[in-house]
């Protein structure tokens, strides 16, 4: 799915941002009444990552997509953020990402330049993502600040409402997303999410090989994933069904124990 304004002509004054998944919930609800015999396998990265797990989480158990993949998404952008401006990354990365959306928003300045709440100058000039953000995302989408629109964007407050089978695929050494911010108990504890963290592959790279010109890990994660949905997907029912009954035991004998500290505290009280 692309994004509004890249390959296509933007002919209204919207655009697109980490939060706002209404483009491609009405490009689900298209495929799906097209294929309706069909099930939906989604694959999301890095940006787009951070919008399918939203979304995921947003549908909750009504999603029309039957399994997902997410690569390199950012779990946690205020981490992510930190991570971008700090010297190296920033010249390397934040710098050059910046001036990307700088110059797609002077592209079409002109579907802007009515709306007071931007200063088109300073927009077309900003040379950080937190700046573009500040100054066109977070007016765009109304959110009062940075930190709010960072928040709300945040994967790893939304895995427990996940409950589709999703695998992350992530890379301990990637600058958009650094490990501290892999979630890794919470998709432990929902029986529909799992995570494959390898130690390099950067940012959605996961090349391999001494000529990394083929097939990378994605490719060859994405499809052993594929083949395995397409001719085993009960299987995958089963384990998603023993999962959810193995953490009810674990959950009730935590209970249990909890209640028999609490009575023999009582007990040695009394």
């Amino acid at each position: 799915m692309n994004y509004r304004g890249i390959e296509v002509e933007l002919t209204t004054p919207r655009t697109y941002c980490a939060t706002d998944t209404s483009d491609l919930h009405m490009v689900v609800n298209h495929v799906h009444d097209k294929f309706k015999e069909h099930k939906i396998f989604a694959v999301g990265v890095s940006l787009g990552g951070i919008k399918l797990g939203g979304y995921l989480a947003k549908q909750y158990e009504d999603s029309l997509i039957s399994f997902a993949l997410i690569v390199s998404a950012p779990m946690n952008t205020i981490y992510s953020c930190e991570e971008l401006e700090k010297t190296h990354n920033f010249f390397m990365f934040n710098r050059h990402l910046s001036r990307s959306l700088s110059r797609y928003f002077s592209k079409y300045q002109h579907l802007f330049e009515a709306d007071q709440r931007y200063d088109c100058a300073a927009i077309a000039r900003c040379s950080s993502l937190r700046e573009f953000d500040i100054k066109f995302v977070c007016k765009q989408f109304g959110y009062a600040s940075w930190l709010d629109y960072y928040k709300d964007a945040c994967l790893d407050a939304k895995i427990q409402n996940i409950k589709v089978p999703t695998i992350f695929l992530n890379a301990g050494d990637d600058m958009f997303s650094p490990a501290r911010a892999f979630p890794v108990e919470k998709i432990k504890q929902n029986p529909y999410t799992a995570m494959v963290w390898t130690k390099y592959g950067g940012h959605i790279s996961f090349c391999e090989g001494i000529m990394p010109t083929g097939c990378n890990y994605v490719c060859r994660l994405l499809k052993e994933y594929l083949h395995y949905v397409l001719n085993e997907s009960n299987e995958i029912e089963k384990l998603i069904e023993l999962e959810k009954n193995n953490l009810k035991i674990s959950s009730s004998l935590s209970d249990l124990s909890e209640d028999k500290e609490e009575k023999e505290l009582k007990f040695t009280l009394e």
